[in-house]
């Protein structure tokens, strides 16, 4: 059972980096919900953020579902949409940031059970044009312990992004050949529907 726990361990966040091409940030379309014909059903909504923008916020429960959502004002009418975004049941969302008059980032953090502690960082970068969502590794944390639940190995990256206009840059600590899941240093444009990799 133990060896079965550590491969899924290992495999679950090997099947999300196989899912982020390093050249290439793919984005995907957010699932239409409903339209909201109430004013206070909207006002009845919790917000998972505190960016205080007028036509647009995010809950984490819409009705009986948990997760993420996008409560949107569109043509003086508000709709609901979902992320369905999938990091799993031991993961939260953080933050909420205003990135530029396209993007949103949004930090997320995963906690998966294992042999070893670790800490997965996922940034989630909304497209507020397109309703579009892409997502990449930005923090990792990996700790194993011996028989005495001392330290036995201790590894760490993180990556720093800035997104100025339609350029996003990351700035990696993440070391060749290292098994961490951050994304390395490089720059993406946007264009056409997705980021790609320009050096």
């Amino acid at each position: 059972m133990k060896n079965l726990i550590y491969i899924l361990f290992i495999l679950i966040p090997s099947i999300g980096w196989c899912q982020n091409n390093p050249d290439t940030l793919e984005f995907y379309p957010l699932t239409f919900i409903e339209k909201v014909s109430g004013v206070n059903e909207i006002k009845s909504l919790i917000k998972a953020d505190s960016l205080n923008k007028k036509d647009y916020f995010f809950t984490e429960q819409y009705k009986d579902d948990i997760g993420l959502f996008l409560i949107k004002k569109e043509n003086e009418n508000w709709f609901v949409y979902d992320f369905g975004l999938s990091y799993g049941s031991n993961s939260m969302i953080k933050e909420f940031k205003f990135e530029n008059n396209r993007f949103v980032s949004i930090q997320v953090f995963r906690f998966p059970s294992g042999a070893c502690s670790s800490t997965y960082g996922i940034i989630v970068l909304f497209d507020l044009i397109n309703n579009q969502w892409t997502d990449f590794w930005n923090y990792n944390h990996f700790e194993c312990y011996d028989e005495n639940a001392e330290v036995s190995s201790s590894s760490e990256c993180k990556v720093d992004f800035s997104l100025k206009g339609n350029l996003l840059k990351l700035k990696s600590s993440k070391k060749p050949n290292e098994g961490l899941y951050c994304f390395e240093s490089g720059a993406y444009k946007y264009e056409k529907g997705k980021f790609v990799k320009t050096e």
